[in-house]
């Protein structure tokens, strides 16, 4: 009887254990990722949409950084679904064009046996990275503003001008 009872509470202390446990899983926190995924290692995103100008969120709100994330990407999917497009596609502009500004020349530098030679193509490999970085940035910049115009054009001129 006195194990019985001991095993019913240790198996019980076990389960809540357990889900105590489960609710700090990283199994939890991939789940909750895939519903919601945030930027890695980003601020807050703008507090006015960058081409209609409307007010998303505001720090009055005490919205944490996820749920200013969410209006945001929500705004853009259902009100500018065009410019959502447009800047996921810019944003893998970033990566390849990161990759393959970095890539050819360091590997390139790695084999080659003079020590000059190699610092001077790992330096311009940098100078490559930086020019694709400010050239894209640029991309982004008229790209926004095309979209902000075309918006305005639509549907008048924005409510809080920046």
């Amino acid at each position: 009887m006195y194990f019985s009872a001991a095993s019913r509470s240790c198996s019980s202390s076990k389960l809540i254990l357990a889900e105590w446990i489960d609710s700090f899983s990283f199994i939890r926190l991939a789940r909750t990722a895939t519903i919601d995924a945030m930027p890695i290692a980003q601020g807050p995103p703008p507090k006015n949409c960058p081409i209609c100008r409307e007010m998303i969120w505001s720090r009055e709100d005490r919205t944490t950084l996820r749920g200013a994330w969410s209006r945001y990407k929500l705004h853009v999917h259902t009100i500018h679904p065009e410019y959502e497009g447009w800047d996921r596609r810019l944003s893998w502009i970033y990566v390849v064009g990161i990759l393959l500004s970095l890539l050819p020349l360091s590997l390139l530098a790695t084999q080659v046996a003079s020590a000059d030679l190699a610092r001077f193509l790992a330096l311009l490999a940098l100078a490559l990275l930086v020019v694709v970085i400010a050239t894209v940035s640029l991309i982004r910049q008229r790209g926004k503003r095309r979209f902000r115009e075309l918006w305005n054009q639509g549907h008048g001129a924005p409510m809080n001008p920046m």
